[in-house]
């Protein structure tokens, strides 16, 4: 667990370096889609087609990926306290697109017994929120 961490205070919030969700984050999504076989023309990841045809301004992040940043973040900032006993609870409420820098943010609400709990969300470049949620630490691993 960093130092920073460790020293919260209710209404505390930390926050990630920027992740650029890059050609490398799509180039990632379709190896994984050509072992899965999507049919042509189904797949909003990385067919421009398709996703504009489904109301999007291009090909969309899956949202495991939105999902593994966050929790990326959470397990660098707390490591065991989280990898052991956390949890994190995230919706989608907004499409990430490749291109979008992210920023992943953790709020402390509340230290209850032996647990913290978080509001915690990631954001693009514009301030937007793209996935919110709540995330729970261990306060002794």
């Amino acid at each position: 667990m960093s130092s920073a961490a460790a020293d919260l205070s209710i209404g505390a919030e930390l926050v990630s370096e920027p992740y650029l969700a890059d050609a490398r984050a799509e180039l990632l999504y379709a190896q994984a889609a050509a072992v899965r076989r999507h049919p042509p023309g189904k797949d909003v990841h990385i067919e421009p087609e398709t996703a504009r045809r489904m109301g999007f301004k291009g090909p969309i992040l899956s949202g495991p990926q939105t999902y593994a940043f966050l929790a990326r973040f959470i397990a660098d900032k707390f490591g065991v306290a989280f990898l052991c006993g956390g949890a994190l609870d995230a919706s989608f409420v907004k499409p990430v697109f490749y291109g979008d820098r992210l920023t992943a943010h953790l709020r402390l609400l509340r230290e209850n017994g032996d647990a913290r709990e978080f509001e915690a969300w990631v954001e693009n470049q514009d301030g937007v929120k793209l996935a919110i949620g709540k995330a729970s630490v261990r306060r002794t691993p």
